[in-house]
C-alpha cells in the first residue's frame, strides 16, 4: 500500500465491512454499486447491480421516501425511518458522494435501532401504565371513602335496630 495512492480497494472494503452498520452506495439509477458485509449477510451476496428498491423493499418502483431521489433530484440530505422492516426497525442517513468525476451516487448508512425503538416503546407503555395506576389509585381511594360511609351507615342501622328492639321490649313490659 503506497501512501501516495492511498488505500487499495481491498483494504478499504475490509474496513467498511468491519463497521457494524449497513452501508450501501446507490447510483442515480437506483442500482446498488457497493454493499458492505452486513448488507450482504442480510440480503444475500447478489446485491450489487440490483435496484435498491428491489433488494430492500422487494418493490418494482422506487420507495415513496427515497434517499437517492431526495439527494440527487431534490438536493436534500436524507434521514429515513423504516419501521418494522424484516422484523427490525431501521434509521437511514444518506449523503451524496462522487464515485468518479461526474458520476454522483448516494452513500446510505442504515442503523438498526430495533433495541432503541423497543426501549422507547417500553418507556411509553410504562408511562401509560403509571398514568392508569394513578387513576386506579384515585378510584380506589373514592371506593374506600364510600365503603367507610356504608360501613358506618350499616353499623348505625344495626345500633338503631338494637335500640328499637330494646324500646319495643320496654313498651311490652309497660303494658
Amino acid at each position: 500500500m503506497s501512501q501516495e495512492k492511498g488505500m487499495d480497494k481491498k483494504t478499504l472494503e475490509g474496513i467498511i465491512d468491519a463497521i457494524p452498520i449497513l452501508i450501501v452506495i446507490e447510483s442515480a439509477n437506483y442500482e446498488v454499486q457497493f454493499a458492505n458485509k452486513l448488507v450482504r449477510e442480510m440480503y444475500g451476496e447478489q446485491v450489487q447491480g440490483r435496484k435498491c428498491h428491489m433488494v430492500f423493499q422487494e418493490a418494482e418502483e422506487p420507495c415513496t421516501v427515497c434517499p437517492v431521489r431526495e439527494i440527487l433530484v431534490e438536493g436534500k440530505e436524507s434521514f429515513v425511518y423504516y419501521p418494522k422492516h424484516n422484523g427490525k426497525t431501521f434509521r437511514s442517513h444518506a449523503v451524496p458522494v462522487e464515485l468518479e468525476p461526474g458520476k454522483e451516487a448516494v452513500l446510505e448508512m442504515i442503523f438498526d435501532i430495533s433495541e432503541t425503538k423497543s426501549v422507547e416503546e417500553l418507556q411509553k407503555m410504562n408511562q401509560a401504565l403509571e398514568e392508569k395506576n394513578a387513576e386506579l389509585q384515585k378510584v380506589n381511594q373514592e371506593l374506600l371513602r364510600i365503603n367507610k360511609v356504608m360501613v358506618k351507615r350499616e353499623f348505625r342501622i344495626k345500633e338503631l335496630r338494637t335500640r328499637v328492639k330494646e324500646l319495643e321490649g320496654q313498651l311490652e313490659g309497660c303494658s
